[in-house]
């Protein structure tokens, strides 16, 4: 029917464009492979000689119960507090795993920041990891400034909302550099949410070390 067409057409449009990012990431891939229970996951594989990877963002199509369906994901390893795995230069970590049932169509790497500040992929979604790093760098400074001002845990938290208010409204300005279905502004970094949410006063030394890794990450913020 006319439905089904649209979405196949949308489905056809956003393989194109993933392929044509896909093209200009050369050094740093996404492969799928089938694990002994039947399900395939996704392995990060470095090539890229002179550094690790620190953060990226990757999208997929599968095809599960007869029907297309396309996901995306990401991660940075500047993340609060420790962030996530680097993927070392040469080696490869795993990912994410698709649904059980599910055949992988396509995939690859939108876009890659490395260690030593080279990049990869659609310079808009680069632009935006790196948006969100500054913002984390900011917030992690705002942080440590009410600790010293304040050991109250309620005035704490009222920061931390004041804080995450803001860097939501940022992030959501940042939604129209990728178009990507699953890729928004929940892969820009803030430095807030993971005390607030689980209420718990943040440690001020935790943020001391954190903003040290941020203000010598590369590129430069």
């Amino acid at each position: 029917n006319v439905q089904e067409l649209m979405v196949l057409r949308l489905l056809t449009l956003l393989l194109i464009a993933g392929g044509l990012r896909a093209q200009v990431v050369k050094q740093f891939h996404v492969e799928y492979r089938k694990q002994p229970t039947g399900i395939f996951t996704a392995f990060l594989v470095n090539k890229y000689a002179k550094a690790a990877a620190t953060a990226y963002i990757a999208q997929a199509t599968y095809r599960v119960e007869g029907r297309q369906q396309p996901t995306a994901w990401g991660g940075d390893s500047f993340s609060y507090p420790d962030g996530g795995t680097e993927v070392p230069s040469g080696f490869e970590s795993e990912s994410n795993s698709l649904p059980a049932g599910a055949v992988p169509l396509t995939s690859g790497v939108i876009a890659v920041i490395y260690q030593d500040g080279f990049s990869e992929g659609d310079e808009n979604v680069v632009q935006m990891m790196l948006a969100g790093r500054r913002r984390a760098l900011s917030d992690a400074g705002a942080v440590l400034t009410a600790l010293e001002k304040s050991s109250d845990k309620a005035e704490l938290m009222k920061v931390g909302a004041a804080l995450r208010a803001a860097d939501l409204r940022e992030a959501a300005n940042l939604d129209d550099l990728i178009t990507v279905p699953g890729v928004k502004h929940q892969y820009f970094m803030t430095a807030v949410p993971a005390w607030l949410a689980r209420d718990q006063k943040p440690e001020a030394a935790t943020y001391r070390r954190w903003r040290a890794r941020l203000a010598v990450s590369k590129p430069a913020l």
